[in-house]
Formats: C-alpha cells, structure tokens, sequence
C-alpha cells in the first residue's frame, strides 16, 4: 500500500512537471487534482507520512522547529522527497510496534531533518520489500544538490537514524 501511494504520488507529480515543461502558462487546475501529499511541501507530508506509520503500528513523535514557511519550494520539495524516503524505510525495516522519531530544524540559513528509528524486524526487513540502496543514495544526492551532507546507520541505541544537515534555505 506504501509503495503503491508513492508511486501514485510520483506519478502525478511527474504529469504536473511535463505539463509545466510543455506550457510555462500552465495554470494549476488544467493539471490533474493535486492530493496533499503531491504538493511536496515538507510539513503535509511529514504529518501525512506521520499517519501512514502510524496506521502500520509505528509510534511516531513529529517535532518540527523553526519556520518551514521560511523555505523555498525547491528545498521544500527536496526535504518532502528525502522525508518520504526515510519514512519508506522505516514503513519497511522498523516493524508493528516500533518507535520513530522525526524531527525538522529550521535555522536561519539551513534546515536539517533527521529521522530515527527502532528496528523489530529481522535485517532483511517485511516480506516483499526490496533491498537495493538506492533510496539512501536518492537522499544523499538531494541532500548534497543543496549543500547539505547525509549520514545513516545505527546510533548508540540501535536505532537506525538517516539525517540530512546543513541544507541551504535558499
């Protein structure tokens, strides 16, 4: 079900972006319905994503600290992206009854954002979900696009954490 709502979301975000790229004067409604987990901006889909976990059996404590609205689309969108590809693999490795914590921090010129998880199922993660390391890559490749750095592993509690620092605001 995850999978299957990004792939919807990506999906429509991809038709929003040709048809930006054929008409610059395309107006929002001769596109598809947005839902809100399309509209990329960071704080829908940190309390979206928040739910989804949630609705697997994951406990979930959201902070978000500072203005998002401070942001610009682009770091908006690209912290959206890297937020839904950490919260995908805690969906997939951390298991019912685990705990995640997902935290936002706007700074006056940068934001970081880590998200930590309890790990309940065995190393190869749920029945069905892939294992390629792709995903991590995705985050480290937009994390660096804007100046920031990502780290992952497991922290001194055995918790796994995927956190992204220093990203220019703008």
């Amino acid at each position: 079900e995850v999978i299957g709502n990004s792939s919807r979301v990506a999906l429509n975000d991809l038709r929003r972006m040709l048809a930006v790229l054929k008409d610059d004067s395309v107006s929002e409604d001769s596109v598809s319905p947005l839902t809100s987990a399309s509209e990329l901006d960071v704080r829908i889909g940190a309390e979206a994503f928040a739910e989804e976990l949630e609705s697997l059996g994951i406990t979930v404590d959201l902070s978000i600290n500072g203005d998002l609205s401070s942001l610009t689309r682009s770091v908006s969108a690209a912290l959206y992206r890297m937020l839904q590809e950490c919260t995908t693999n805690t969906a997939k490795f951390a298991g019912r009854g685990a705990q995640c914590w997902i935290e936002i921090d706007v700074a006056e010129e940068q934001v970081s954002m880590c998200v930590t998880n309890t790990v309940l199922v065995p190393e190869h993660g749920a029945p069905g979900w892939g294992i390629s390391g792709a995903g991590l890559k995705g985050v480290q490749d937009r994390a660096e696009a804007f100046g920031g750095v990502m780290t992952s592993g497991y922290d001194d509690h055995d918790r796994w954490e995927v956190c992204v620092r220093d990203i220019k605001k703008s």
